[in-house]
């Protein structure tokens, strides 16, 4: 008799079970869900995230810097990012943060998401959009961030971060361990001669690729923020400090690098130096340019987070450094005759400065004087003027 009662009791809670499913499947199934994320952020384990974090096997020296501006509850969603993308996982679960207000997390996470790419852009696979899911239950909270990428998995990664690595090669190749400057305009012209801009209509319409180390690396085509990680890249293996800051040229999202020499910062634009459409033509009017000189064209994003370029003498500016910037009380003629003399570029000339003289004619009649038929055709001259930087281009193009 008791054995038919306890197969009574079974038969009804399986059937009570069966029914309950069958009423309430979508909340049984986000229990069962929300059980399984919990239970997984128990067992666990991140690494801690410290300098020697690596989250692939691309050839750079890691960046922190704009980790370093986040405060100690978003460092744990950063932490969280770091581990959960070095694993390819699609969810990423935020152990330890602290997700009391749901509008300061939401905040928290778009903070940490756009400075985590900014740290690294060996990251080239990730897909910039991403969800937010708060699994609630009777053990806590727990933020889950769900992200995609472009590759299937570590094999096909690699297969590309490989292939990558190659590219870095070629660039570094015959890069002498010099003043960094000089490896800072060897590498900014080598990338900016090599990689074509990406022309788009729309926005929209720019492949994913170029706007990452991918296209700038393996296809050779990239938008600013693709030249500017691929330079970020090459100049970390050379042991310049650079970031890549954001921002807007000409009423759109913009991006460009500043490096550090010697302590101080420089804005260096290296889309912008590749702005004359002439095959062969890279030029350096932002090339290590002060905050003052690239505001007149440039806006920060967040000027408060990245450092402030702070070198009145500007000297690792490219046209000082080079003894090509006329100053106003220089004697122009002069000064101007020595850089034509002096000049080595095979495509243009180039020299910067903040006389109010008439530049354009005092530079063709110099040409003229000294006879540089190169830069002549039929005794006129082709020139571009890029605020204070003046290119006069040869003949021979």
């Amino acid at each position: 008799m008791k054995k038919f009662i306890k197969n009574v009791l079974w038969l009804a809670f399986i059937s009570f079970s069966i029914g309950y499913f069958y009423i309430n499947r979508d909340r049984v199934i986000q229990m069962a869900t929300t059980f399984g994320i919990y239970a997984k952020s128990v067992v666990i384990t991140e690494q801690e995230y410290t300098e020697d974090f690596k989250i692939n096997d691309v050839k750079l020296n890691i960046n922190s810097y704009y980790y370093n501006k986040l405060d100690d509850n978003q460092k744990t969603i950063y932490k969280s990012l770091a581990n959960g993308i070095k694993e390819l996982n699609n969810e990423i679960i935020l152990k330890d943060y602290d997700s009391k207000d749901n509008e300061k997390a939401l905040k928290d996470i778009d903070i940490v998401f756009n400075y985590f790419c900014l740290d690294h852009p060996e990251v080239f696979y990730l897909d910039n959009n991403y969800t937010i899911s708060n699994m609630s239950s009777i053990i806590g909270n727990k933020v889950v961030i769900e992200v995609s990428y472009s590759v299937e998995n570590v094999d096909k990664l690699n297969e590309k971060v490989n292939a990558i690595n190659e590219k870095i090669e070629e660039y570094l190749k015959d890069i002498k361990k010099e003043e960094l400057i000089e490896m800072e305009i060897r590498l900014h012209d080598r990338l900016a001669r090599r990689v074509k801009y990406c022309e788009y209509d729309k926005i929209e319409d720019i492949p994913n690729s170029c706007h990452t180390i991918e296209g700038a690396f393996l296809n050779d085509v990239a938008v600013c923020d693709g030249l500017s990680k691929a330079i970020q890249i090459l100049l970390s293996n050379v042991n310049i400090e650079n970031i890549v800051v954001l921002g807007e040229l000409k009423g759109g999202p913009h991006a460009w690098n500043m490096v550090k020499l010697e302590n101080s910062w420089y804005n260096l634009d290296l889309t912008s130096d590749k702005s004359i459409k002439v095959d062969g033509i890279v030029v350096h009017s932002y090339f290590n340019v002060s905050d003052e000189y690239i505001s007149k064209t440039h806006t920060f994003s967040e000027k408060e987070n990245i450092p402030k370029s702070d070198d009145e003498n500007n000297k690792y500016n490219y046209y000082v450094y080079n003894n090509k910037f006329i100053e106003k009380n220089d004697n122009f003629r002069s000064k101007l005759r020595e850089i034509i003399i002096n000049n080595d570029n095979s495509y243009l000339l180039e020299f910067s400065t903040n006389s109010t003289e008439n530049v354009p004619s005092i530079t063709y009649n110099t040409i003229l004087a000294i006879d540089s038929k190169e830069y002549l055709n039929n005794y006129q001259f082709k020139y571009y003027n890029i605020l204070n930087t003046y290119i006069v281009i040869k003949n021979n193009i």
